[in-house]
């Protein structure tokens, strides 16, 4: 328990075990395919891609890679990872094979990220390019007689179904591709008001991971969503520390505090 909360902490509640980041990574995110994961945070401060980007060192391999899906220009954190998992980025989909690949390597994951520079095109270039990945990995998932698992990263999604327009498709892998062994991540900025993909993903998650919210209509508004007790959650989620999350699995179901220390990570 951080020492500065000691004197709040109400009758009969104690934060929950606080978990060094790598040692949760690889130990204690226990990952299936087809899960969905909900990231809820204040955007460009709590570190929700940093975190989402540490998880998947684990969570993505070669028979569950990550495709990752980047709307924007300039996404430094999502860079540095792809650079250090050695992940492939391409503009277009599909992608040509490349020579290793046809000889059978296999990445853990895919970077799908648009050329971007042409303020009336960017949008509608994104969004055709984001939409064919998602239907062919749904309709590759579908049709295969053998799993075909995958883990669809939808950072910025409220960018992404309200300027890009991927409602449909986004909302369809959460409610029809679970099954199917295709997990969608999706990144929640505020609880309220963030499109119906953002509280389609509140019942659908197996994971949550939560961080410090400053409202306490937010905080609130988590607490009745995520499946534990509101009152405990609400307050655990007001006391964290800087670019902590609390994480709710709902298999279990099991709580505990994924701490800020990045093995590798970059949170700018």
């Amino acid at each position: 328990m951080h020492p500065d909360i000691a004197l709040s902490v109400p009758s009969g509640y104690v934060m929950p075990e606080v978990i060094s980041r790598p040692v949760f990574d690889e130990f204690y995110f226990v990952y299936e395919p087809g899960d969905h994961v909900v990231f809820g945070g204040p955007t460009q401060q709590s570190g929700k891609t940093q975190l989402a980007m540490d998880l998947l060192q684990f969570a993505a391999t070669a028979e569950c890679p990550a495709f990752v899906a980047v709307s924007k220009p300039k996404d430094p954190v999502t860079m540095h990872y792809a650079k250090r998992y050695g992940w492939r980025i391409v503009r277009q989909w599909p992608p040509q094979k490349q020579l290793k690949e046809v000889f059978g390597h296999k990445y853990t994951g895919y970077v799908i990220w648009p050329k971007f520079g042409d303020l009336n095109a960017d949008a509608a270039n994104v969004a055709e390019v984001h939409r064919a990945m998602i239907s062919d990995r749904y309709g590759i998932s579908a049709r295969s007689k053998k799993p075909k698992h995958c883990i669809l990263v939808m950072d910025d999604t409220m960018d992404k179904e309200k300027v890009l327009g991927l409602k449909r498709e986004m909302i369809t892998i959460l409610t029809m591709a679970g099954a199917m062994g295709v997990g969608e991540w999706v990144f929640v900025q505020k609880p309220s008001q963030s499109g119906d993909t953002a509280l389609m993903s509140y019942s659908a998650a197996m994971h949550w991971f939560l961080f410090k919210d400053a409202t306490v209509t937010g905080r609130e508004y988590y607490g009745n969503v995520a499946g534990v007790d509101p009152n405990y959650l609400s307050w655990v989620i007001e006391h964290l520390g800087p670019r902590q999350a609390v994480y709710v699995c709902r298999r279990g179901p099991s709580m505990c505090i994924v701490d800020s220390d990045s093995p590798v990570g970059r949170s700018d």
